[in-house]
């Protein structure tokens, strides 16, 4: 309870490092088009993208339940007893709050602001749209599907926030989060690609995003709190 100053773990480093050098991979090697290609491949179109499995259970249900468990630590918080909480632990349950909304948020922006179709739109699976890179999109197929990056793998991604609140307040806890939220943003984001609605990069990229944000979150938060103890 008295670790007011943030740091980052090993693991954090790890994951950006091993995302950043993913990118790179994907792109020298046009990993999208392969892993994509090859689940087209499989049907010949996109079959999984109506599928109740991969349509209804992973994409709605999932996403719905990621929602709810927000609404309910959301709850929790303002029904919870002020005058038995320690202060270091409500600013960091605040921190938490923040942080899980704004992850997602973010990417939510990305996917409004930048011209990026889905697989199922391109040429090369059955669309009606040539493919352009990123900030390359050609101004005749306006508007595009709002596409990237990966806006349902990032409702689990955003959940780095409780690894980080976990790592402050309970440590030992943290590998586990960690590891959960990490699985849970790459199979949520499996079941899109097998959809056609994102590549691989879509989710790499959301899981960039959803990290940097709760590090920048984080480390602002409590250096902040270690500076006004400092003073007081």
């Amino acid at each position: 309870m008295n670790n007011y100053n943030f740091k980052l773990d090993k693991e954090v480093y790890l994951v950006i490092g091993i995302g950043i050098l993913a990118l790179i991979v994907i792109n020298l090697f046009q990993l999208d088009f392969v892993i994509a290609d090859s689940i087209y491949a499989l049907t010949h179109s996109w079959y999984y993208q109506e599928q109740w499995f991969t349509s209804v259970f992973m994409h709605k249900y999932m996403k719905y339940v990621l929602i709810l468990l927000y609404l309910v630590l959301l709850l929790k918080f303002f029904l919870r007893d002020k005058s038995t909480e320690d202060r270091f632990q409500r600013y960091g349950k605040i921190v938490l709050l923040i942080s899980l909304l704004l992850g997602t948020l973010f990417v939510s922006y990305f996917k409004h602001t930048l011209q990026v179709d889905c697989p199922w739109d391109l040429l090369r699976y059955g669309g009606d749209k040539p493919f352009f890179g990123l900030f390359q999109y050609g101004q005749a197929y306006l508007p595009s599907s709002h596409c990237f990056p990966s806006g349902h793998a990032s409702s689990a991604f955003t959940w780095f926030s409780l690894y980080f609140y976990t790592a402050i307040f309970y440590p030992k806890y943290r590998l586990k989060i960690f590891a959960v939220v990490l699985v849970l943003g790459y199979v949520l984001g499996l079941g899109q690609q097998f959809r056609g609605a994102h590549f691989i990069s879509h989710d790499v990229w959301s899981m960039l995003v959803c990290m940097f944000v709760n590090v920048i979150i984080y480390k602002t938060a409590f250096s902040h709190w270690a500076l006004k103890r400092a003073v007081n």
